[in-house]
């Protein structure tokens, strides 16, 4: 690389056409080329720009109105848009990664468009699986659910410690812990990201 900038240029972009999707890999040379790039008179924005990895983002949305909300806040005919706001958020902030829960609403829309984007995503129930389907999902959403959830890259996550009484207590901490986590490993933070 001392010599040479274009052709170790050259070199990272054969590495990442080999495996684009090896985040951990990316990082880990990334992580390396800056320690090396601090030692050499090489700029970075080049080789920064060539080893960008994906966002990782903590979901939070809010559940579709029930028929007897006084007030609305996200009505069933504003799932469209909803759903379009969330495309266009992982789209334009590259997500791969990504934590919510599973409640009936944007956060169910969010596991069906990280599912479209073949993404990793981790999500983070208050109970156990059963308790929460038949406490939290209609049994139009649960379906929705199993299908969003029926993909290699998605995981549970089930808070079986904490209030009883209070369910969601615990989620929203351990949200956030899970999406450090897992940005930590890319060197990143995470972001919120919310509807």
């Amino acid at each position: 690389m001392q010599g040479d900038p274009e052709k170790a240029l050259r070199f990272y972009s054969k590495m990442l056409a080999a495996g684009p999707e090896r985040y951990e890999n990316i990082c880990s040379a990334r992580r390396t080329l800056r320690r090396n790039l601090k030692h050499l008179s090489v700029p970075a924005d080049k080789f920064e720009k060539l080893l960008t990895l994906p966002t990782v983002v903590a979901f939070v949305g809010h559940d579709v109105d029930a028929p007897d909300r006084a007030v609305p806040r996200f009505p069933p005919h504003r799932e469209p848009e909803v759903r379009k706001l969330i495309a266009d958020a992982l789209m334009k902030l590259e997500v791969m990664y990504g934590a919510s829960s599973a409640s009936a609403g944007a956060d169910i829309i969010f596991l069906e468009e990280m599912k479209k984007r073949n993404a990793y995503v981790r999500v983070i129930l208050p109970c156990a699986r059963g308790p929460f389907m038949r406490e939290f999902l209609s049994s139009e959403w649960q379906s929705r659910f199993e299908a969003a959830m029926d993909h290699p890259r998605a995981e549970i996550v089930e808070i079986t410690a904490g209030d009883p009484e209070d369910l969601w207590k615990n989620f929203q901490p351990e949200l956030w812990k899970k999406s450090v986590a897992q940005a930590k490993q890319l060197d990143e933070l995470p972001t919120l990201l919310t509807v």
